[in-house]
């Protein structure tokens, strides 16, 4: 009873000091949790223990006693179709056409009543239109994405366990910001053109080009962060007749470098590697891992322990926050059954989407040569699409080499992983 209690207490602690906060989402970390929806708090392998679970190396010394791997991973999601709507807005040439109507009503040498009242200034005020009708469509529409590289060394054994990472995660996003003085100075072209008033939008003899970059203020914006670090993660078991108890913490040194940038609208690029600022610190995550007879199992972890604030490039402000989440699985000898479930909000560090995941996911092993993986992850928040994820996995040799794509309407992911276990 004493010991079910300390456990509880441990679970209480965890969850309570983290569960209001808001921060980035955990994110993918290789091809066997990518393939399996996002899953591995409760049953990840030991090198991937340091990425999901550290309290998860004590559990795997029965099955492995070394393991190495460098997974490599890539996600981008489009759920508003940014990239396909700026496309489409430079194709349509809205504003260069406005642009040479402009040209051409101010090399006219005619009054600008006359012009105003003739297919010159019709000209300018058909190119007004068109952007005052195309702008608002694209407010608001945003592109996000994840990678990650990592080398990954784990020494489980019967009771305690020690891993060493290097990492490297990038995560953010873009959107399209739409401003109203730039809707509301092309309205006031097309009425002082109908109206045959210059005011406001003549200066010095001149129509004013307000498609210019020193004058149109919407933009292409982009704000995430670059994480790169190094982690020491150990863990302790505590067996009983029912199971093992195990707690595990990585201290870890990071390096974050944050992007934040504004580009001209109409010859944007999205892009992550500009506007960036450095930082360097230390952060921490901690995690429980319950192994139960008949092969259930229970995870917790909470990660970067402590909140941290940058500042970025143009002074906004990228927060990492606690977070928290749970994982319920089951592990028989032929495969794993898994469920994990972010237990807060998990706010963007740049202008990617709030998220909360719920993460499913499954592994059949083949004889310990294939591996075949399956899962979903669905997010709570409503703000991505769910993604269906397949993959698997080679083992020969001690040799290992996993492969895994996840796909959702506007969300595409890939990862690969080569390692070494025994």
């Amino acid at each position: 009873m004493r010991k079910v209690t300390r456990w509880t207490a441990a679970v209480a602690v965890l969850v309570l000091g983290t569960a209001a906060a808001q921060a980035a989402p955990f994110g993918l970390f290789g091809p066997r949790d990518l393939a399996m929806g996002g899953v591995g708090t409760a049953a990840a392998r030991a090198v991937q223990a340091g990425h999901h679970n550290p309290a998860l190396l004590g559990l795997a010394g029965e099955r492995e006693r070394f393991a190495m791997a460098l997974p490599v991973l890539l996600r981008l999601a489009d759920p508003d179709d940014l990239e396909g709507a700026v496309s489409d807005f430079q194709d349509a040439r809205y504003i260069p056409d406005f642009r040479d109507a402009v040209d051409a009503f101010n090399a006219s040498p005619q009054p600008f009543a006359v012009k105003a009242a003739g297919p010159l200034g019709d000209r300018v005020i058909q190119a007004s239109q068109r952007l005052v009708n195309a702008l608002p469509t694209l407010s608001g529409k945003a592109l996000e994405g994840e990678g990650h590289l990592a080398l990954a060394v784990a020494l489980p054994r019967d009771g305690w366990g020690v891993a060493v990472t290097a990492t490297g995660r990038a995560l953010g996003g873009a959107e399209l910001y739409v401003a109203q003085q730039d809707i509301d100075n092309f309205n006031r072209v097309i009425q002082g053109l109908q109206s045959k008033d210059p005011t406001g939008i003549v200066q010095a003899g001149r129509l004013i080009d307000f498609s210019s970059g020193t004058v149109m203020g919407s933009e292409v914006r982009g704000r995430g962060a670059v994480l790169a670090g190094a982690g020491l993660s150990l863990a302790w078991a505590f067996a009983d007749a029912e199971g093992a108890l195990a707690v595990g913490v990585t201290p870890k040194l990071l390096r974050v470098e944050t992007f934040d940038y504004a580009l001209d609208l109409e010859t944007a690029d999205v892009t992550v590697d500009q506007g960036r600022r450095g930082y360097t610190g230390f952060n921490l995550d901690a995690g429980l891992a319950w192994a139960r007879q008949g092969g259930w199992r229970l995870g917790l972890v909470a990660k970067d322990l402590l909140r941290r604030d940058y500042e970025t490039a143009l002074g906004n402000t990228v927060r990492l926050r606690p977070r928290v989440r749970a994982g319920l699985a089951w592990q028989g000898r032929r495969g794993t059954l898994e469920a994990d479930l972010d237990l807060s909000r998990n706010d963007p560090m740049g202008l990617d989407s709030a998220t909360r995941f719920l993460a499913l996911g499954g592994e059949l092993d083949l004889g310990g040569v294939l591996q075949l993986r399956a899962g979903l992850r669905h997010d709570l928040e409503g703000n991505l699409d769910t993604a269906y994820a397949a993959g698997l996995g080679l083992s020969l040799l001690g040799l290992h080499l996993d492969a895994a794509a996840m796909a959702s309407g506007r969300e595409l992911g890939a990862a690969l992983q080569l390692g070494w276990r025994r």
